[in-house]
């Protein structure tokens, strides 16, 4: 940078990074939990409805943490951590959730219902997003709650291979953000966001896309140890066709 003079302006020499991850071993997020000085736009209203010293209690090995799908019960201590923190939180909302149960979660987690407070990380399946994201969506309206949506199209689309390769197809992963896109808009909401799991390494670890990976390339370059990963090129490529949907183009 120095070489090419792209130092001068300071903008380039720093950058602000936001990390984000599920919120699961409640032992290890406990011990990163402290009481702080709100910041400066925190709301005074809240902070005097609590009586409190202009401090909250803030996760702070995330900026942003997330409840999984399979443990957003009401009664349980994932959700009983999560109702305390100041942090933004998602949750994850899948083909088990009805809309009640999802309604009184939020009413558990946001009871003052912040604007924005919490994100709803939808992940239906290809098969089941039709059914289901249009009443949640009727549902949490009807509640008062105002949230972010955003679709997790990888998780409902995990597939296991005959030979034992837990896989993901690129054209079910981009239906399910398809039929969010456009299910969204038919109920006047906004989907703010597509939670994916990807990388930059040319790894063979989901089906399809552009590249025609088939079921037999995934031996090719299979690095994952937990989840099937989006390569760089079918990431670009699902960017692009959700680009293309707000450009008025069919996804």
């Amino acid at each position: 940078m120095r070489t090419v003079g792209a130092d001068t302006a300071g903008q380039l020499q720093t950058v602000d990074l936001y990390t984000s991850h599920e919120g699961l071993l409640l032992e290890y997020e406990q011990s990163l939990t402290r009481r702080l000085r709100h910041p400066s736009n925190y709301p005074a209203a809240h902070s005097q409805e609590a009586g409190d010293d202009n401090k909250g209690w803030y996760n702070t090995s995330a900026h942003f943490l997330w409840i999984g799908d399979r443990t957003r019960q009401l009664d349980g201590a994932h959700v009983e951590y999560f109702r305390g923190l100041e942090n933004p939180i998602g949750i994850k909302v899948g083909p088990s959730m009805d809309g009640d149960e999802l309604v009184r979660l939020l009413n558990i987690v946001n009871p003052k219902r912040e604007v924005g407070k919490v994100t709803l990380i939808t992940r239906y399946g290809e098969k089941k997003v039709e059914g289901m994201l249009g009443a949640h969506i009727e549902a949490v309206m009807g509640s008062g709650h105002v949230v972010v949506w955003q679709c997790d199209p990888m998780h409902g689309n995990t597939i296991t291979t005959p030979l034992g390769i837990k896989t993901r197809y690129f054209a079910s992963i981009l239906s399910e953000v398809s039929s969010a896109l456009r299910i969204h808009q038919e109920h006047g909401s906004f989907l703010g966001g597509v939670h994916l799991e990807l990388t930059g390494d040319a790894v063979t670890e989901c089906v399809g896309g552009s590249e025609g990976l088939v079921e037999e390339n995934l031996s090719l370059n299979y690095t994952t140890f937990c989840d099937p990963r989006l390569n760089e090129k079918q990431a670009l490529e699902l960017a692009f066709l959700v680009a293309g949907h707000y450009r008025g183009e069919a996804v």
